[in-house]
């Protein structure tokens, strides 16, 4: 029990660390726009680019604040709950306004602002670094730019497709999506060691919450019935068979307990019954030795052990067959003979 108690503990200080470690980032990182729009008039590409930055984040939660309003004032809840009167609790889970993010004019809003952010960072980038780097960017700029042409435009590709042949269309495709991978690793890795790092960063993790975390926040939120139903039918589920999975182990360990009490009952009973051992003991001087039986009148004719002692010479024991499966024990001097 308190090594389950430590190990909860323990879990539990895990837990509490990594959302420390969220809102730490999540405090650096606003920090980081607030203090890049003050500097806009001393540096204005750069406050731009933080300012472009933070009024993506600041438009998408407000735009999904907006959209739950919209879902409760719509009757989303009470819809749901009829569906799940109905038993169909599958048909009660909505994508809601969801959409907002990925089509309509608010999605339009927020790639312009995340695209201008980037060109700010570009931008800045050229401004502040060495020529060896620019040059890198610039090839992998131009490499995704071409990339782009190639997966949007159908005549770019299908030109390109018949330069090299259509037979190998799969492989070029393949080898241009490894080369998407590769240019936006390496546009990545050169941003993130650079003087522009601070608005990179900013800019994918507004990426990241505008177009990942939000929309799923609200998904889940708008769901919330739903979701605690099925967390509620998943729960019960694995308790009921948690309860018959340890019914099951402790009627086979009650079966197998009964079993041994019986075996080892049967075998106390085996053991009583059995008979006990004839000890002959002996004390002082005595020799021990086989020979033939029949010599006297109660000696058997099976072979024999005699003992010659003090009082008597070629003294009868028993029988070597008695000895030899243990029904007579032959001590002398409180001591078991053995080997005669």
């Amino acid at each position: 029990m308190l090594e389950k108690y430590v190990i909860n503990a323990v879990e539990g200080m895990k837990i509490k660390v990594k959302i420390k470690a969220v809102i730490r980032n999540f405090k650096e990182t606003l920090l980081d726009m607030i203090c890049g729009i003050k500097e806009i008039r001393s540096n204005p590409i750069y406050g731009l680019g933080m300012l472009s930055s933070a009024m993506a984040i600041g438009i998408s939660c407000i735009g999904a604040i907006v959209a739950y309003i919209i879902f409760c004032v719509q009757g989303g809840y009470q819809h749901q709950i009829e569906i799940i009167k109905n038993k169909d609790i599958d048909g009660a889970v909505t994508n809601g306004n969801v959409f907002i993010f990925y089509d309509g004019g608010m999605s339009i809003v927020l790639m312009l602002l995340i695209v201008i952010a980037l060109l700010f960072a570009i931008i800045y980038f050229f401004m502040q670094e060495t020529k060896k780097k620019k040059i890198v960017v610039l090839i992998d700029l131009i490499v995704a730019g071409w990339i782009v042409a190639f997966l949007v435009n159908d005549n770019i590709s299908s030109r390109f497709l018949n330069l090299v042949g259509n037979d190998r269309g799969e492989y070029i495709v393949g080898a241009v999506l490894i080369l998407c991978v590769a240019v936006i690793v390496l546009f990545w890795y050169i941003m993130m060691h650079s003087e522009s790092k601070r608005m990179f960063r900013c800019l994918y993790k507004v990426a990241i919450a505008t177009y990942i975390i939000i929309p799923i926040l609200l998904y889940l939120l708008e769901n919330i019935i739903t979701s605690v139903i099925y967390i509620v039918s998943i729960v019960l589920i694995g308790a009921l068979l948690f309860f018959v999975f340890t019914a099951l182990l402790g009627s086979e360990s009650s079966g197998n307990s009964g079993n041994a009490k019986s075996s080892s009952k049967s075998k106390s009973e085996e053991s009583e019954k059995a008979p006990q051992p004839k000890v002959i003991e002996f004390s002082g001087n005595h020799k021990f030795y086989r020979g033939k039986g029949g010599y006297g009148i109660s000696t058997p004719t099976d072979d024999c052990i005699y003992q010659d002692g003090e009082l008597a010479k070629h003294s009868y024991v028993c029988t070597v067959d008695e000895y030899e499966k243990g029904k007579v024990i032959i001590m002398l001097n409180k001591k078991r003979v053995t080997g005669i």
